[in-house]
């Protein structure tokens, strides 16, 4: 027994517990620059030496026939320099900021206040659809349909319209609003001694009414402005009768000076 634990004592001693850690650390190692070399971009002459080194590291390979190199993208630019950035073309279009004018939130407040007491005024003339009060954007179009105003085929203001013709006025005058005055006719063609055509008896029409405005309210014409539009400007198709009475209209558009500005 004495004999064999003397062996023992003998022996030359095992290698130190730090080679177990350090065997896997390069191993490690190994396997990482493996991956960097399947994602790097292989050329031809740096593979063989790289093949070169392992083979010399660990010792004789068996030689295998290879069919293709491997090839991969790189993922590391070999050349790198720094520099002024490349401006980037983008197709996004950059919309301009759009800033509100001062004040336009009163100014809205103001067209929506003298929308709805054009409506209380009117509110009979609108029931029996004589009259339509609409907003348009920042405009109030009233819309008086031909059946209210004029007769079929002609620009003479009907006596009916007077009393509604005054409503307006006593609304419209104090406004700061200029006044746009567009005729419209359906799509039926009229020739007469009177009007040629369509376009004539829409601007006939604004003429007309817009001359009821200022003798009526006293209304200076510099606020005034004249247009014919004929069947140009349908609210409607004209497929019926019904539709064909709705597109003759005279429209009285109020524009708000203070956006006109």
């Amino acid at each position: 027994m004495e004999a064999e634990e003397q062996k023992k004592k003998d022996a030359p001693a095992g290698a130190p517990m730090w080679i177990v850690t350090f065997s896997d650390l390069m191993s490690l190692l190994l396997c990482f620059f493996v991956l960097l070399l399947t994602m790097a971009e292989t050329k031809p002459k740096k593979f063989k030496m790289v093949s070169g080194s392992l083979k010399e590291a660990f010792g004789v390979q068996r030689q295998v026939e290879q069919q293709d190199m491997p090839k991969a993208e790189s993922v590391i630019k070999e050349e790198w320099s720094s520099g002024p950035p490349t401006p980037i073309k983008s197709d996004t279009v950059n919309q301009p900021l759009q800033i509100a004018k001062p004040g336009m939130e009163k100014i809205q407040e103001e067209n929506k206040e003298n929308e709805e007491s054009l409506k209380n005024s009117l509110k009979q003339e609108m029931q029996k659809e004589d009259i339509e009060i609409v907003k348009e954007g920042n405009d109030i179009v009233i819309r008086v349909s031909e059946k209210a105003s004029f007769a079929s085929g002609s620009a003479a203001l009907q006596k009916a319209f007077i009393p509604t013709l005054m409503k307006l006025v006593r609304k419209i005058k104090p406004m700061d609003y200029s006044i746009e005055i567009a005729g419209h006719t359906d799509n039926v063609p009229i020739s007469s001694k009177r009007y040629r055509s369509n376009w004539e008896l829409s601007s006939s029409r604004a003429v007309t009414m817009a001359h009821a405005l200022m003798k009526a309210g006293d209304i200076n014409p510099t606020r005034i402005t004249v247009r014919g539009h004929a069947d140009t400007k349908p609210l409607v198709p004209n497929t019926s009768r019904e539709n064909q009475a709705r597109n003759r209209r005279v429209e009285i558009v109020l524009k708000n000076n203070k956006l006109v500005q």
